[in-house]
């Protein structure tokens, strides 16, 4: 067991960057900084942090890259075809009706997928007979390689959970949880490897 875990800092301006990128910090705090401090609060995870550490570092507000507004309604407002340009993409009921209709049952939304939903009035260079061939290839190259599905950065917890699980078998969840609360009390990365290090050596607060 290890005592005397040192408590994270709390989250305001007057946390220096270092001590920043050092710690795991839920969205919801990055968002209440980003409120409390003028700061863009839209945008994914990584666009928040990236932010926060700009006003960290400077002092100054990082403008918020534009957001972009599509064109033109979903893909999936109109009937999809093997040689519907693709053009905006989304994951969703009608799109998946058209995907089972060409791949069967065994379909899922995968990563392959997912990237085209991020981008919004594509030129329609592809179609989605591309895309039925890219999901094809993409499921072909998972089962090669013999791994999971990577899991993007900013999703830490999922990670963690995952490698969790995998290396501890038979652990309960309060297990998992308390491993997770205290690896993101302690600075560094919030992943499996550190919690294991943090583990072996014991962490002792100053």
């Amino acid at each position: 067991m290890i005592d005397n875990i040192s408590s994270r800092p709390h989250l305001t301006k007057s946390l220096d960057s270092v001590t920043f990128k050092s710690f795991y910090w839920e969205k919801k705090e990055l968002l209440k900084f980003c409120v409390e401090n003028k700061i863009p609060s839209h945008g994914t995870k990584l666009e928040l942090n990236e932010r926060i550490e700009h006003f960290l570092n400077t002092g100054t507000i990082k403008p918020a890259r534009k957001q972009i507004k599509r064109i033109n309604s979903w893909d999936s407002a109109h009937v999809i075809t093997l040689d519907t340009p693709v053009i905006n993409y989304k994951n969703d009921a009608i799109t998946k009706e058209f995907f089972v209709a060409q791949l069967g049952d065994k379909f899922r939304f995968n990563e392959y997928l997912r990237q085209f939903a991020k981008i919004v009035n594509m030129d329609g260079s592809l179609t989605y007979g591309d895309l039925v061939t890219g999901w094809l290839q993409s499921e072909a190259n998972k089962k090669q390689v013999s791994q999971k599905s990577p899991i993007g950065k900013q999703f830490q917890f999922n990670q963690f959970q995952r490698d969790f699980y995998t290396a501890e078998k038979g652990k309960t969840r309060q297990q998992f949880l308390d491993a997770w609360k205290l690896v993101r009390s302690i600075a560094g990365p919030a992943t499996y490897e550190h919690y294991l290090s943090i583990i072996n050596i014991g962490y002792k607060s100053e």
